[in-house]
């Protein structure tokens, strides 16, 4: 993908696409060659090339969207000339970019890093812990069973985040919610009620919303229409405002990514546990 980049969006004159190129290819070099680092191994066993490739794949698409997205007038997009590749870009770029806004916001509100789930009570070293009251003394039953794999298909669906697997308030229900003529009853409603929001509600509504604002900057920012555009696709997105955000996009995602590696061999402690 980088020497497509070099033959077709870096020649004379394109210097901006040459220095975003370059710039990808040497923290593609960076980060493979820290996670294969035998210190960052030590600290991080699970670090490695696979995970680093992923990483590398997904930053260098972005910055080959960019160039995509470039205007072409330094000549420097020649793609956009095409007709054929022009129609295409516009159907499969519109269809990617609302699957991945709405996956994206859809899946963020219902992370367990994000919702109140886990909120318990920590337990003092020094205070012993009644293990007795918690020992299992009976099987589980098919209803429990029943009841474990419903939430199982729920979080796999993302309706309910990942820490109801492991949340007492779920996995546990009263006597009446067993007597329910359907077997499962109005599980999700019932404990809804009962207990707190499992997700920020907050938090969606704000990643929603910023969402939106960037589907609307992206359809409407530098688009005019004329007469001649009448019955034909019109491009949206070729602006240097979309460059530069994918850009700085994957440059984020390198630094998160290369952050993940130098963490746990700055500050061991932190993450003893994992």
């Amino acid at each position: 993908m980088t020497v497509l980049m070099y033959m077709y969006f870096a020649q004379s004159g394109c210097h901006m696409n040459k220095t975003v190129i370059t710039i990808n290819f040497l923290f593609t070099l960076l980060i493979t060659a820290f996670s294969i680092a035998p210190i960052v191994q030590e600290y991080n066993p699970n670090a490695g090339v696979a995970q680093a490739s992923m990483c590398c794949i997904y930053c260098t698409y972005l910055v080959f969207s960019a160039c995509l997205s470039e205007p072409d007038d330094r000549l420097c997009n020649p793609l956009i000339r095409s007709s054929g590749t022009r129609t295409a870009t516009v159907i499969v770029g519109a269809l990617f970019t609302f699957g991945a806004v709405a996956y994206t916001t859809t899946r963020a509100a219902t992370n367990s890093a994000f919702n109140h789930g886990n909120e318990y009570d920590e337990v003092p070293v020094s205070e012993p812990v009644p293990v007795e009251s918690n020992v299992i003394t009976t099987q589980p039953t098919l209803r429990d069973n029943m009841r474990y794999q419903a939430l199982k298909d729920a979080v796999e669906a993302g309706s309910l985040p990942e820490s109801a697997l492991t949340d007492p308030s779920y996995l546990n229900q009263s006597d009446d919610d067993d007597n329910d003529d359907d077997g499962m009853g109005d599980f999700s409603g019932q404990q809804e009620e009962r207990n707190h929001l499992k997700y920020n509600y907050v938090l969606f509504h704000i990643i929603f919303f910023l969402a939106t604002q960037y589907i609307a900057a992206l359809l409407t920012i530098n688009v005019g229409i004329t007469d001649a555009d009448n019955g034909t696709f019109i491009p949206v997105g070729r602006t240097y405002f979309n460059t530069w955000l994918k850009i700085a996009s994957s440059w984020v995602c390198y630094a998160l990514y290369g952050w993940t590696l130098v963490a746990p061999v700055l500050f061991p402690e932190r993450f003893a546990q994992y």
